[in-house]
């Protein structure tokens, strides 16, 4: 193993020192803000000719990839690294670009490369984390470059994996998750992944990336669980929920992928949805239907109301708040008198405190539902269960006419008094049913 000296003389072995390069090749790139005076002090080093110099600043691409290319042309060349970390991280340099000055804190204190020990436990832990995070990484980077040149530097890519990247034309966001899911079929440490995509120079350039470390670690959901065993007028209100999620949300991407991650559609039924040919609402509502069957109806709901979805889609919320006040009124199936007029639900008069807790009670929340769903303290005020008309207007019609061939269905209790009297004549009286589907 070939040594080398670091800041101060410290002893670092060759392959250290270029992994420490490699890494922070984008860092560089992205603190240095104009490249005419830093190609001309490498040229005076003999860190680059003059027709290498020449060549760069010809070049019309941005100023944070011409100087990537240069950091690209020094690392092919056989030259000492230590003299150029030594004539970068300068004083004068660190002051004509403090955004070095994270990578000079680095190299002085000899974190050239992370080698803590990883156990089984935590590359378990990293996987959970990293496909529960693949969404929500993959649409805060916006650009390819320098996301996935980063990744080939640090050889997390292969150099084919890269080019092919880099010529997909679909949106950025999408080529990011394919190189997020290449990644994760890796047998790698997902821990050095993370120390890449989650570095000071990222944080600044997508501010995407600070929110989801900001977000709270793995916690089980508790709002939902216990849903089995709610009664019809819960099962006829899901129903209606699941409409106006795929009202408020209506993209199949990244929402269907992000249920193939945590588990909740299989890769068969991802692709199957993903062909489907028939509008976006209507696919989004039959893979809600087919995660219902399988009775993961908790963890759906702890991730589509999670907090990064609700500020993806606003609507979201108005639904979860309807959600939180039908649990919190009752779980028994309400009575004609307790339906008020205009879809507005009364408050139990015999209720108790405990009525009002969460349905967590019933049982432990499911092993897939990471997420955090808002709390709601208190019940809120009443209110028709249908939003604005700049919401998503979701009305529950739990009157059901059953008389020969009608089937009509009433939200209001006096409406449908009114149309039953004219079915007394017939001979037969009309059938209150709840609605079944929306």
């Amino acid at each position: 193993m070939e040594i080398v000296y670091g800041h101060n003389g410290q002893k670092v072995s060759l392959e250290d020192l270029r992994w420490f390069f490699a890494k922070s090749k984008v860092s560089i790139s992205l603190a240095v803000t104009e490249y005419s005076s830093f190609l001309d002090s490498l040229k005076e080093e003999s860190f680059l000719s003059e027709e290498e110099s020449l060549e760069l600043q010809a070049d019309t691409k941005s100023v944070h990839r011409i100087v990537y290319d240069c950091l690209c042309c020094i690392e092919e060349k056989h030259l000492l690294l230590q003299n150029f970390f030594w004539h970068l991280l300068q004083k004068p340099m660190r002051k004509k670009y403090p955004d070095l000055k994270p990578i000079y804190k680095e190299y002085k204190e000899g974190k050239y490369r992370k080698s803590a020990l990883v156990t089984a436990d935590d590359i378990d832990k990293d996987l959970i984390i990293f496909t529960q995070d693949k969404v929500k990484i993959c649409l805060a980077v916006t650009d390819l470059f320098p996301f996935v040149h980063g990744l080939q530097d640090l050889t997390i890519l292969s150099e084919i994996e890269s080019l092919k990247l880099q010529a997909d034309r679909r949106p950025v966001s999408r080529v990011i998750y394919e190189c997020l899911s290449l990644i994760e079929k890796k047998d790698m440490k997902l821990s050095i992944v993370f120390e890449y995509i989650f570095q000071e120079c990222y944080l600044k350039l997508y501010p995407g990336l600070q929110e989801i470390l900001q977000e709270p670690g793995e916690e089980q959901v508790e709002l939902f669980t216990g849903w089995k065993n709610c009664s019809e007028y819960m099962q006829n209100l899901f129903q209606v929920t699941k409409t106006g999620i795929c009202q408020a949300i209506n993209e199949r991407f990244p929402f269907l992928y992000g249920l193939h991650d945590i588990g909740l559609l299989s890769r068969i039924e991802l692709l199957t949805l993903q062909a489907d040919k028939r509008p976006t609402k209507e696919v989004l509502y039959k893979a809600l239907c087919l995660i219902e069957q399988k009775n993961d109806t908790e963890a759906l709901c702890a991730y589509v109301f999670c907090e990064f979805y609700i500020k993806l889609f606003p609507p979201l919320k108005v639904i979860l708040q309807r959600l939180n006040e039908a649990i919190m009124l009752d779980k028994s199936l309400p009575s004609a008198g307790s339906i008020a007029p205009h879809g507005h639900i009364k408050k139990s008069k015999d209720r108790t405190a405990d009525n009002s807790k969460p349905l967590s009670q019933n049982g432990p929340a499911p092993k897939r539902a990471l997420h955090k769903l808002p709390s709601v303290t208190g019940l809120p005020e009443k209110r028709p269960l249908a939003a604005g008309p700049s919401e998503i207007k979701t009305v529950i019609k739990i009157y059901k006419c059953d008389y020969g061939h009608c089937r009509r269905a009433f939200s209001n209790l006096s409406k449908f008094k009114a149309h039953k009297s004219k079915h007394k004549d017939k001979g037969k009286d009309p059938i209150w049913q709840p609605v079944s589907r929306p």
